[in-house]
């Protein structure tokens, strides 16, 4: 509560940095349609009904050792910000699924689920491999997340007619925006099963004091809120 009435303190005295920058080009209309996207994740949660800052619910894989460090914690306290695909910072996801790369195959996997205060997104379409890409960039000028939708690849998608499953990837760069609310520790049932349904290639957020490590697999259970 205290995080929420804060930022919309902030939002109200400093218009001109939290008002969100929507001169960027919008090629095949990508872009709106990730905004189409966010505004549905929002409307997922009757609270956001009536309030200018929302609040969604987000998932993030780990081990139970780690979460319970980080739901004592914090996220800054153990966790260095991620150079990931889409930019610098915590990454989470509204799929359980998606997220299983970063806890299905650890020895003592968990998913916590936070609350996490958004603010305004910069959608997100640059493909990581790209000469645009902001990979490992700070989040963009008057947006306080990035937002991106993925294939199950984990790449963004770039087509506008795209019928494959597409899953999000949101990306904050201050712990002061999430909140940890929940452990989850699923059922080792059928996680070999589920680890061999998807393949791509993850980086691991860093572990202050500890090595990046890279996974090969893409794995699933569900948790989902989308």
């Amino acid at each position: 509560a205290v995080t929420v009435q804060n930022y919309d303190i902030r939002c109200q005295n400093d218009k001109e940095n939290f008002f969100p920058d929507l001169s960027y080009n919008d090629e095949k209309g990508l872009k709106s349609r990730n905004l189409n996207q966010f505004r549905k994740l929002i409307s997922l949660f009757e609270w956001n009904e009536h309030r200018d800052v929302p609040i969604v619910m987000q998932v993030h894989g780990t081990s139970f050792g780690i979460a319970k460090k980080i739901c004592s914690s914090g996220f800054a306290a153990l966790c260095a910000l991620d150079d990931g695909y889409y930019g610098k910072g915590i990454y989470f996801t509204s799929s359980a699924k998606y997220a299983a790369p970063y806890w299905a195959n650890r020895d003592d996997p968990a998913i916590i689920i936070a609350y996490v205060v958004p603010g305004n997104p910069y959608p997100v379409t640059e493909h990581p491999k790209e000469p645009n890409s902001i990979l490992g960039q700070a989040l963009k000028p008057k947006s306080q997340c990035h937002y991106v939708r993925v294939l199950s690849t984990g790449m963004p998608v770039k087509d506008p007619n795209e019928s494959r499953s597409v899953y999000d990837e949101l990306v904050v760069a201050q712990e002061a925006q999430i909140v940890p609310a929940f452990i989850i520790i699923p059922k080792s049932t059928g996680l070999l099963d589920l680890m061999d349904e998807t393949q791509r290639e993850v980086v691991r957020p860093r572990i202050k004091g500890d090595s990046v490590v890279k996974l090969a697999s893409d794995d699933e259970s569900y948790v989902s809120f989308t």
